[in-house]
């Protein structure tokens, strides 16, 4: 048994890496963490085994504070990567969120405790039984159905994996509930290592999260980059340069990006280098409970309009960007925030991860509350979808 201990503090180190001998061999890792729990949302840990491997990235937030990597998904913490514990020097990090210190840590301070053993605990929150990134692959063209039809999803949630409050699991309950065909956790700078089995089609997001702005990456079959690098240097002048960089990448290996609440309150979009002719995606409406949402959605649809004006093809999607329990309202609202409000619908020949966002790239898309809509235009007979180009 090993303690690290971490202090945290407004302009001290953002970035904090110890590291712990494993001698001999193991069957699995138990890592419990000591945090104040007014703080918790201020941190990351990161896991790095002596192969250089990342074992366990996850936001403390919410979630449990002992965490397992264990041999497969069921008993490993979500946010791990299951398998053996080889022998050699692993790296533990805590890495402070930057924009949250500045928000909320003031002029206080705390320790963060990281205890590392081999005992042995169950896991209250595993990977789940889709083991994406550690004994199998994320299955790009795996089949949900083969109808020709509208799907409903969401393209903005998130969980306990970074600082959201519901598990895998209940955000899955919650998702077929509102009737959703498809889903995407987008948590921030941290990406999903697998899922827990579900009727309802889930394929890996992540939230880039930077002071410059946020945007959504869909499809990510592996981590950008430069993840690491934006939660270690946010903040500072290079961030423009990792967020360009992340933006390329994506192109690269044909993922999705759409730029998240682009006008919304401090989060807004401000990374203006950004050539609007490499824009294809950008999130219109976002969780409408929110205080301050109704004028940065209809900023947004102002600008996607203007933008339509001025002979740039960018496609609108929608994101509930759920974090709290059913039950929980914001200040004024009405209503819960929840997965799928608004409800992004993407017309597809059958329903496969892949096929999804070939669909998006196309603009096969609608945003939508309470209602489910079939869309389609005609001329000269002949049917288009939105997002189709109309040859005259």
């Amino acid at each position: 048994m090993e303690t690290l201990i971490y202090h945290i503090e407004n302009g001290g180190s953002t970035w904090q890496e110890k590291t712990v001998d494993v001698s001999s061999p193991i069957k699995i890792m138990n890592i419990k963490i000591n945090i104040p729990k007014e703080y918790a949302l201020l941190c990351y840990i990161i896991v790095k085994d002596s192969n250089g491997k990342f074992r366990m990235f996850r936001e403390i937030g919410y979630g449990p504070r002992t965490l397992i990597i264990g041999n497969d998904g069921m008993h490993t913490t979500a946010g791990g990567t299951a398998g053996d514990i080889p022998i050699g020097r692993w790296k533990f990090i805590i890495c402070a969120f930057r924009e949250y210190v500045m928000q909320r840590l003031g002029k206080n301070s705390f320790n963060v405790k990281v205890t590392i053993s081999d005992d042995i605990s169950s896991v209250k929150e595993p990977v789940g039984e889709q083991d994406w990134v550690g004994n199998k692959e994320f299955d790009i063209d795996k089949n949900y159905s083969d109808e020709s039809r509208w799907y409903k999803g969401d393209f903005h949630t998130h969980t306990r994996l970074s600082d959201g409050k519901e598990t895998t699991r209940s955000a899955m309950k919650k998702a077929e509930q509102m009737g959703m065909d498809f889903y995407i956790p987008t948590e921030h700078n941290v990406l999903h290592t697998g899922w827990t089995e579900a009727k309802v089609m889930v394929v890996p997001g992540v939230e880039i999260t930077t002071s410059l702005g946020h945007f959504n990456i869909f499809g990510c079959l592996g981590m950008p980059g430069r993840l690491t690098h934006i939660l270690k240097h946010d903040g500072e002048d290079r961030i423009s340069e990792e967020v360009e960089y992340t933006i390329r990448e994506a192109d690269e290996k044909e993922w999705l990006w759409s730029i998240n609440h682009p006008f919304l309150h401090i989060w807004k979009w401000t990374y203006f280098d950004l050539k609007l002719k490499n824009l294809r995606l950008m999130e219109i409406i976002n969780d409408p409970t929110y205080e301050y949402a109704k004028k940065a959605n209809e900023d947004a649809i102002s600008f996607i309009d203007f933008l339509w004006q001025q002979g740039f093809r960018v496609f609108g999607l929608g994101g509930s960007d759920s974090h709290n329990l059913i039950d929980e309202r914001y200040e004024g609202a009405d209503e819960p925030s929840v997965p799928g409000d608004p409800a992004t619908l993407v017309y597809m020949d059958g329903m496969t991860p892949s096929k999804l966002l070939k669909a998006v790239s196309k603009g096969h898309v609608i945003v939508a509350r309470y209602i489910t809509m079939e869309v389609y235009f005609l001329f000269e007979n002949k049917k288009y979808l939105p997002g189709d180009r109309i040859e005259i």
